[in-house]
């Protein structure tokens, strides 16, 4: 469970700030401990975004780029993720350790100026955004709501997945609920917990 209070308010505040907040909340929302909530808001809740769709896209852009370059076990067994100049600031995503009776936890540092906020996510629910993610980018898929659904299956209800080559691909716990297959290549995918109803 995040530290964070993800209220509505407060996302609401990081939401709007960009484009329309007052210079408080502009500066709130750009300072190292506002990223770090956006962050942690965009993993535990599978997205927070679109009333600032560039920072979003600019963020995503830079977080898909550096998932090319870490695979999960890669990530899992210590190596890092680095965005830098995100708003001035450098993000650095690690997995901590697992403990007896707990999963690890992706740890988010946010750093500016010297001065470094921190907090955790759950790991397999953050992997599951990274999934997410990279699907998108690699299939070019359009998903307009929450990458992740209430139930932490990966999001492709409704999504128009028709003529996608997904071969060999880990389609693994994905909701594609009233999703378009029309003429995909699903050969050799990994559907294992998928819920593919009226697809």
């Amino acid at each position: 469970m995040p530290i964070t209070n993800a209220s509505p308010e407060n996302i609401l505040r990081y939401l709007h700030a960009a484009g329309t907040g007052t210079k408080e909340a502009m500066k709130s929302a750009t300072s190292p401990r506002g990223i770090l909530e956006w962050f942690v808001n965009f993993f535990t809740c599978g997205g927070v975004r679109r009333s600032n769709e560039r920072c979003f896209r600019e963020v995503i852009g830079k977080l898909t780029t550096s998932l090319l370059y870490v695979n999960k076990d890669a990530f899992f067994d210590g190596n890092k993720i680095f965005l830098e100049d995100v708003n001035g600031c450098t993000i650095c995503l690690s997995c901590g350790a697992a403990s007896e009776n707990t999963d690890p936890m992706v740890i988010i540092e946010v750093s500016k100026n010297g001065k470094t906020v921190m907090d955790k996510v759950d790991s397999e629910r953050f992997w599951n955004v990274c999934r997410m993610l990279k699907l998108m980018s690699k299939h070019n898929i359009q998903q307009p709501d929450s990458l992740i659904t209430e139930d932490g299956f990966l999001n492709l209800r409704g999504v128009n997945l028709a003529y996608k080559d997904f071969q060999g691909e880990d389609l693994s716990e994905i909701d594609a609920s009233d999703a378009d297959f029309r003429e995909t290549n699903l050969s050799n995918v990994n559907l294992v917990g998928a819920i593919l109803c009226c697809a």
